[in-house]
Order: C-alpha cells, then sequence, then structure tokens
C-alpha cells in the first residue's frame, strides 16, 4: 500500500484509545432505553437492526448492506447567526449556503429512513433560526421514537420559549457550543457572537432542565480546542460546572469539512494536547462531578479490509443536507465540498439513494482503501 502523508499533523501525543470517548449526554442506560423503546414501537427499525448487528459482527465490508442506516443526519438549514473561524460557514454569502427544508419534505426523508434508531439535527447551521419548523420536526422525531440530538450555538435560546418547549418535546440531548471562558477568547472564535448572551442562556438552559426535572441530564457543552483557546484548557472544566452542564466534550482538532484549504486553514489551528493534559482534565472532571470525553477528528481510521477499522458513515450512517443532498457524513457537511449521486430532488428516496450504485462504489472505495481525498483526513494512510 503506498503511503499518503495527511495534511493534519498529529500533535497529540497519546494513542487515540487511551483517552476517554464522548457518550451521550443522559448516560448509556439511558440511549439503551430509548433504543429498546424504538425498536419495540418499529418492528421494521427491530428487523433493520438485526441486519446491521449482523452485518457488524462479519466485520467484512465487502459483505452486502441489506439494511437500511441505522444512524445519521438531517440537517434541515444551511445558515448561521455567527461566522466562526473554524466553520465553514463563514465562506457562505451573509451567512448562508441555501434554502431551507420544508417540514414535509423532513418528515417524508425520515419517513424514508424507516430504519433510523438515532438522528441529529446537525449540519453547518444554527437550528434555532428555524423559528416555525423546528418544534415539529422534533415532535416528528421523538413521536417515532427516535434518539434525537441537537447542536446550537446557544445565541437564540432565550427567544421564543425555547427552553420551555425544549423540556415539553422532551429531547435526548442538547448539545452548547462553548469556545471560550472570556469574552475575549469567545468572540475572537465566534465572530459576530455575544458572549453574556450565550452564557446566560446556557445557564438558562440547565437551570431550567433541572427545575423540570429533566433526568438524566440532556445537556453537555462543546469545546473545539484551537490556538485562539488553548490556553484556557483547564478553565473549560470548571466553567461547565459554573454554567450547570454535567457532560464536556473536547474536540481536540477542527474539521476540515472536505475541503484541502479547510484542511490547511484548520491545521495551523491544531495545538498539541498530551497525556499529562488529558489526566489532568480528567481529574478535573471527575473532582466536579462531570462527564467528559474527547472527539478525535482526523486520522481515526485505517484503511484495510475490515470494517471495524473503517469509518462507519459509508456502512451504516448517512447525511442529508437541507437542500436534499446526501453528503459522506457530518465532518464534511457541505455537499458542494463532496455529495455521494446527483442530490435527491424531492423525488428520489433516501432508500433508493442509499443502495444506489454511487453509494456502492463510495462503499467500495473505503472498503478496497481508496479513500476519496474529502475523506483522507481521517485515514491514517490511503492507497
Amino acid at each position: 500500500m503506498n503511503q499518503k502523508k495527511i495534511a493534519y499533523p498529529r500533535k497529540l501525543e497519546i494513542p487515540v484509545d487511551d483517552y476517554p470517548k464522548t457518550l451521550p449526554a443522559g448516560g448509556i442506560d439511558y440511549f439503551k432505553k430509548r433504543l429498546d423503546e424504538r425498536l419495540e414501537f418499529s418492528a421494521f427499525a427491530a428487523a433493520n437492526y438485526s441486519k446491521f448487528l449482523s452485518w457488524q459482527a462479519e466485520d467484512n465490508p465487502f459483505a452486502s448492506i441489506d439494511f437500511l442506516p441505522v444512524s445519521g443526519n438531517i440537517s434541515p438549514i444551511s445558515r448561521c447567526n455567527f461566522k466562526c473561524t473554524m466553520c465553514a460557514v463563514s465562506d457562505f454569502a451573509n451567512g448562508k449556503r441555501c434554502e431551507d427544508m420544508s417540514l414535509d419534505l423532513f418528515i417524508r426523508r425520515l419517513d424514508d429512513l424507516a430504519g433510523l434508531v438515532q438522528v441529529s439535527l446537525v449540519g453547518l447551521s444554527e437550528l434555532f433560526l428555524l423559528t416555525h419548523t423546528l418544534e415539529p420536526m422534533l415532535r416528528a422525531c421523538k413521536e417515532r421514537k427516535i434518539w434525537t440530538h441537537i447542536v446550537t450555538n446557544g445565541s437564540l435560546l432565550h427567544q421564543h420559549n425555547w427552553i420551555e418547549r425544549l423540556v415539553e418535546i422532551d429531547v435526548d440531548e442538547v448539545t452548547v457550543s462553548v469556545d471560550g471562558v472570556t469574552k475575549t477568547t469567545f468572540e475572537s472564535i465566534r465572530n459576530k457572537s455575544n458572549f453574556e448572551r450565550v452564557i446566560a442562556n446556557a445557564t438558562e438552559l440547565n437551570k431550567i432542565f433541572d427545575a423540570r426535572g429533566v433526568t438524566p441530564k440532556r445537556t453537555k457543552m462543546a469545546v473545539v480546542l484551537q490556538s485562539l483557546n488553548f490556553h484556557e484548557l483547564f478553565d473549560f472544566v470548571p466553567f461547565a460546572k459554573h454554567l450547570g452542564f454535567k457532560s464536556i466534550a473536547f474536540s481536540i482538532e477542527a474539521f476540515d469539512w472536505g475541503s484541502e484549504v479547510w484542511r490547511d486553514r484548520n491545521s495551523q489551528n491544531v495545538r498539541g494536547i498530551t497525556k499529562n493534559d488529558v489526566a489532568k482534565l480528567v481529574e478535573q472532571a471527575k473532582s466536579l462531578d462531570i462527564s467528559i470525553g474527547f472527539v478525535d477528528v482526523v486520522q481515526r481510521y485505517v484503511a484495510e479490509p475490515k470494517a471495524s477499522s473503517l469509518c462507519s458513515w459509508p456502512f451504516s450512517k448517512i447525511f442529508i443536507s437541507s437542500d436534499d443532498r446526501v453528503v459522506p457524513c457530518c465532518h464534511i457537511s457541505n455537499p458542494d465540498h463532496f455529495e455521494i449521486g446527483d442530490g435527491l430532488r424531492e423525488t428520489f428516496s433516501a432508500k433508493d439513494a442509499w443502495f444506489s450504485d454511487a453509494y456502492m462504489d463510495f462503499r467500495s472505495a473505503h472498503a478496497n482503501g481508496n479513500i476519496p481525498d474529502a475523506c483522507s483526513s481521517c485515514y491514517k494512510s490511503k492507497q
């Protein structure tokens, strides 16, 4: 196998298996409970999940895919009110790439993907700009007993009674991105933001969820470590405690969005986190009763013919963008950088796309070690 040097420099001194991974904010037991509810609710989802588990146990990426994706993202919006330094939204004119997905189309895609057991309404966007359609979208997921996850920059939670509505809907996980513990750091990364507003909203989110007895804890704080905030590394865990979070996820690199330009740009912002750093953060979290996990963004996989060594997205997960196009994963998110096939165009079902020649070719490329360039930064090597 010919080795290809990946654009990202590795500045992590410890093997990726040696630090704690992120878990659902509500914990594994809660997630399993919700999974059981979904499988009991839908006979199709149960049969589909059984097929997936059989395929997974075989550990053969060349084995036939006879099941629909069990997990995925349906991103109903491609616009944001922030222009964060590490995010591809900053390339969008006026922070918008395309029109929002309609409620009818969202529900159609949700039902196309009848094997889903979990779904994220996450992409290059701020969900709470969907003033009228977000709530019915979330309710559609909950009605189908699908474990549902959302991410927000936290800037709009004070509007339209959103926090109380999230409690009523009973969303499974709400992640708030907090990339700085001071106004200077936060606003230097999250351009067009207001630190005080986000922090007040995050505090109120946790306060109301606790007051309404939402258990287990469903909120999580997310941090993308980078050059502009690395000096605050050991302030994040106490800050999460101060805001009322019980769970925190650190991304140790930013995504490259499947773009060579962004790969080069964000690789310059990677700062080295060491084994001692991780140990100190874990000890901090333990002392403050906070769950902590780390997301390794790049060079996580090995291009070898074992399904367990390859990225799981081509084989078990799907991403549908707000303009109804299929994207390889949430790390790419933007179909203008890379898409599978020619889009769904509101007439082609997500099921048809999943079993299409284009998707099979995409899977074969991974299975054969011919990793597409857009995916290459997540692999240690490629043919």
